[in-house]
């Protein structure tokens, strides 16, 4: 069961609702929920954060402690959902589209981020926490900032390199699926250690934004999940067991039954 959960909420969190959305910036705010705000590049302000909101590199993203905030980046193959009592800046976010080409960097400043992507072609991605490097390509993690001495990263699906962000400190560690790694300042980090199924799902439940939809009048087709986004282009290494295709709509909800959707937005 916990396995088929966590099937679902990789699939529910690649299936973020894209269709008509325009973006301005290098993302956009498709779901959150409690108080969530952020301070713009190059401003000293901390202003309330809003559904469909547009980001910008080198805005900080924040959450209090029943805020949490999930944001598409413009690839529409790149997200992360910020849990509560979190801070997040978007330091680089660039992508080519026509050589499938992409370049970020993520920095958990802290609390906890749950981000996922899908592979490119060319890929020069990384999310920093206070202590770690992340070096990766199509994955699904959890990474955690417990303070500046302290950090880990939870490995969901995929695979990443983790090293200390002070490159004086040698030495780095490979993250697969269901493994764990902690980081601290003044260390390499530790050999992987496996988790158990039930902790990941915990941690899951605590990067879920708790709403099904986006809903706003300034667009009607963000209501729905797309039936035609197509989960066999999931490109996450070694993911396992994820069906060819997904067709599942709103209107869907009551053949499948009506706790359908909530037995997987409560995750």
């Amino acid at each position: 069961m916990l396995k088929r959960n966590i099937l679902f909420l990789t699939i529910l969190f690649l299936t973020i609702i894209t269709f008509g959305l325009t973006f301005k910036g290098v993302g956009i705010v498709v779901e959150l929920s409690g108080k969530c705000e952020y301070q713009p590049v190059n401003s000293d302000n901390i202003v309330k954060l809003k559904k469909l909101q547009d980001v910008y590199m080198g805005d900080t993203i924040i959450t209090d402690e029943d805020g949490r905030v999930k944001i598409l980046f413009s690839d529409e193959k790149t997200c992360f959902t910020l849990g509560s009592d979190s801070e997040v800046q978007i330091t680089k976010f660039i992508y080519d589209p026509i050589k499938d080409k992409r370049e970020n960097k993520i920095k958990v400043l802290k609390g906890k981020l749950r981000f996922l992507m899908k592979k490119v072609r060319n890929d020069n991605s990384e999310v920093q926490t206070t202590t770690a490097t992340i070096g990766i390509k199509g994955t699904h993690f959890i990474a955690e900032s417990a303070n500046k001495r302290e950090s880990r990263v939870v490995m969901i699906k995929g695979q990443a390199i983790v090293k200390n962000i002070n490159p004086a400190i040698k030495g780095e560690v490979i993250l697969k699926n269901k493994m764990l790694t902690k980081i601290f300042f003044d260390k390499p980090p530790l050999p992987p250690q496996i988790v158990n199924m039930e902790e990941i799902e915990n941690l899951i439940e605590e990067t879920t934004v708790n709403t099904s939809f986006v809903k706003t009048s300034q667009t009607s087709e963000v209501e729905k999940v797309s039936k035609d986004t197509e989960v066999d282009n999931i490109d996450v290494e070694t993911i396992e067991e994820v069906p060819g295709n997904i067709e599942i709509e709103k209107d869907d909800k009551q053949d499948q039954g009506e706790n359908y959707y909530d037995e997987i937005i409560q995750h």
